[in-house]
């Protein structure tokens, strides 16, 4: 495994302190002899070599104590890293063939007590977990969300739980500066899930999967879950007072921009290349957009027991909301159960472009800027656009009067 380069740094830098202050040591010591020898005696210059001998011995037994005291410390952290990347890699050595080892996997930061509150009230089922994809370093993006739309704790009858899905880092350890920040982030908002799998794009599946898990677990009272990457504006009240009520009212899983008709990419120079080894068809099956979708939690309880039975994908999406849905399909399809199908959300989705969103911010208010449930947004600018959104939003309401205050808990 690769050694952190500060190891590096240290090691070398400690090697060439000693090695000068050995070679200063002999020469003071050579000095010294010759004087002796010669009966060359002068008080003031043979203190002087005395006490710069005594310097340098002091540099060497204590760069040596510190070396000491570094290896003892470089080999815990080092035994660290290697528990770790055992553990990421006894999840990882399955992707070319199922995810049982998925449904073993640890939590490594969890809040288990998140929907306790809301299964205490007098109407349990009514709970939505918001589960939100985010990378590890995305601090200002979780911000940005909690602070906006995903402060919404209360709507109607609705409890809403927000949680964020990220993996471990096997570069930064336990007791690096990045997992003590995310240790406190979890500790300040109690909406951190981390898995024992690398945070890579690759993995998305596992998070995926990951987030369904925690729901199933922990917050078995849930109705609905609602998943979306950290770089989406989700318009909660759109999302609560029209698609939910139209899935909550159909027989389909999925409300979402629905992918069908998506070829897999076989130009290997391509971020999306697939090769027909991985996916040996044409054609991906009907799949949700996984920027943002809704889901019933009944039915993402079927797609997760059926994702120890498939051959792994690293393209989450298709894998678990195209993938997984028509296997659990063929699975059941000799009981008495519904197949699991997507309904379409197309013109409801999001704006398009970044001169989209600043046109749209910037706008008088207007009942067309209510058209939209979810917005994608880039990097530049991402905490400014996601405000000004959710404050345009929130006077549009205000506008419409309808209360959104007392909403937010």
């Amino acid at each position: 495994m690769p050694i952190p380069k500060s190891t590096y740094f240290h090691v070398g830098y400690g090697y060439r302190i000693r090695s000068t202050a050995m070679h200063i040591v002999k020469y003071h010591l050579l000095v010294i002899v010759s004087r002796f020898r010669y009966c060359n005696f002068n008080e003031s210059i043979l203190t002087r070599h005395i006490l710069q001998t005594g310097l340098c011995v002091f540099i060497v037994w204590f760069s040596l104590s510190y070396k000491n005291s570094f290896d003892e410390s470089t080999h815990k952290n080092m035994n660290r890293l290697r528990h770790q990347q055992k553990q990421s890699q006894s999840i990882n050595e399955t992707h070319n063939d199922t995810l049982a080892n998925l449904h073993n996997f640890e939590f490594v930061i969890n809040n288990a007590t998140l929907c306790m509150e809301s299964a205490s009230t007098e109407n349990p089922s009514s709970v939505i977990v918001i589960m939100v994809h985010t990378a590890r370093n995305n601090f200002n993006h979780r911000y940005a969300i909690r602070n906006t739309w995903g402060s919404v704790k209360k709507y109607r009858q609705w409890h809403l739980h927000l949680i964020f899905l990220l993996g471990i880092d096997s570069q930064n350890p336990s007791g690096s500066y990045e997992q003590n920040k995310l240790l406190d982030e979890s500790k300040e908002h109690g909406d951190i899930i981390m898995g024992n799998f690398e945070d890579t794009y690759h993995n998305l599946t596992y998070k995926h999967l990951m987030g369904y898990k925690w729901v199933n677990k922990f917050c078995p009272t849930a109705k609905f879950i609602l998943k979306t990457d950290d770089d989406i504006y989700a318009d909660i009240y759109q999302i609560m007072d029209v698609i939910l009520e139209e899935l909550r009212d159909s027989n389909k899983t999925f409300a979402c921009e629905n992918m069908g008709g998506n070829k897999p990419v076989r130009e290997i120079a391509n971020k999306w290349y697939v090769s027909e080894e991985t996916f040996p068809g044409d054609m991906y099956p009907d799949f949700c957009s996984g920027s943002a979708y809704l889901v019933k939690a009944d039915d993402a309880t079927k797609i997760y027991s059926v994702s120890n039975k498939t051959k792994f994908f690293w393209i989450d999406d298709v894998f678990v909301t195209g993938i997984l849905r028509e296997t659990f399909d063929v699975v059941v399809h000799n009981r008495n159960e519904s197949s699991l199908q997507i309904l379409s959300i197309y013109s409801r989705h999001h704006l398009g472009d970044k001169s989209e969103i600043i046109n749209w911010c910037a706008k008088d208010l207007s009942i067309n800027q209510l058209n939209y449930a979810f917005i994608l947004l880039t990097k530049d600018e991402f905490v400014r656009d996601m405000f000004c959104i959710w404050n345009k939003v929130r006077l549009m309401r205000y506008a419409m009067n309808v209360v959104v205050d007392s909403e937010i808990h």
